[in-house]
């Protein structure tokens, strides 16, 4: 396509490739390399760290002292972490002091660990999710529900690089390769487009749009503070992920 060739439209992974998503639609390249910039690697860097967590992999980082920093790689096991340090990227005066240091004893309090290389916003990881659901319920049902004026905030916060509206929950247990779509209609206060991306849960306002994205979020955070979490129970109707856009709700082309 001419669109492609020129650069105005580029593929776009849902959800973002560094965290599974498989190509899905063509969007506005501008906009997919400022999201993947601005949010998507916030949510990359917040899968790594929550493996490296986990106990799965390692990470850079930075261990300091009264009068050294050097770095070196970081694991976590069951007792703890245990770091490796690395001469060859440490300042070799500051790898001498930390020598000493060790060999005299000092206490782990006595030292400062720092994870390297994570972009872990969590309110920026989320706003990547929270495009992705945005995208995915497009693929599945067009522009006629994608334009409506209720998914504005939505557009808005993209467009500015804010944050978007909290109408996204985590679910811990869900697996990474999660993605489910159902129009809810039950409870009440969460009628929506409910779409699932890993563990993460998005309440898109719905075709008829009696909930906006305020009163998504209010209804979230009510959840949230009840103590029950995302624990929940919906009815509704199913809709299959889309492995590419069908925009089921457009009246066809001539």
């Amino acid at each position: 396509m001419e669109s492609i060739a020129n650069g105005e439209l580029s593929k776009e992974h849902v959800p973002p490739r560094s965290v599974g998503g498989k190509v899905l639609l063509l969007t506005c390249s501008r906009c997919n390399n400022t999201s993947g910039s601005k949010f998507d690697s916030h949510a990359a860097g917040r899968a790594r760290l929550m493996r490296f967590l986990e106990g799965q992999g390692e990470s850079d980082a930075t261990l300091t002292g009264e009068d050294f920093t050097v770095s070196g790689v970081v694991r976590r096991f069951e007792q703890g972490f245990v770091m490796e340090g690395a001469s060859t990227r440490s300042n070799p005066t500051d790898w001498e002091a930390h020598l000493i240091a060790l060999d005299a004893g000092m206490f782990p309090e006595n030292f400062k660990l720092s994870l390297r290389g994570h972009r872990a916003d969590r309110a920026k990881a989320i706003t990547s999710y929270t495009r992705s659901a945005y995208l995915a319920a497009f693929s599945a049902f067009g522009w006629s529900y994608i334009l409506r004026t209720v998914l504005d905030p939505i557009r808005d916060a993209l467009n500015h690089d804010a944050v978007a509206p909290p109408i996204c929950a985590q679910e811990p247990d869900a697996s990474d390769d999660r993605r489910d779509i159902m129009i809810v209609t039950d409870p009440s206060e969460f009628c929506s487009v409910r779409v699932g991306v890993g563990e993460y849960t998005v309440f898109l306002p719905d075709f008829d749009p009696s909930l906006s994205c305020g009163d998504l979020a209010d209804a979230l955070a009510a959840q949230m503070a009840s103590g029950s979490g995302a624990a929940m129970t919906f009815h509704g109707s199913v809709v299959p992920w889309p492995a590419k856009p069908l925009y089921s709700a457009d009246p066809p082309c001539d």
